[in-house]
């Protein structure tokens, strides 16, 4: 599902998405992986880097962390 700032000139035309914002979800990563610079890393396979919440950036959470991404 893709969400839009609403417009006033709206129409429900089709639009070809050129970049596409994606959630991206690593469970049971080593604790050593949770860097900022290895977390980078792996964003930057995917696509670009867009955004990490502060419990990933601070590494605050063990089990998991998500990223993210947008990929074109």
């Amino acid at each position: 599902m893709v969400v839009k700032k609403w417009e006033a000139d709206f129409t429900f035309q089709k639009e070809a998405l050129k970049v596409v914002p994606l959630r991206v979800y690593f469970p049971n990563i080593p604790l050593y992986c949770k860097g900022v610079d290895t977390l980078s890393r792996l964003e930057s396979l995917l696509g670009t880097p867009f955004y990490a919440d502060e419990c990933t950036t601070q590494q605050l959470r063990v089990s998991f962390s998500w990223i993210l991404v947008e990929i074109y």
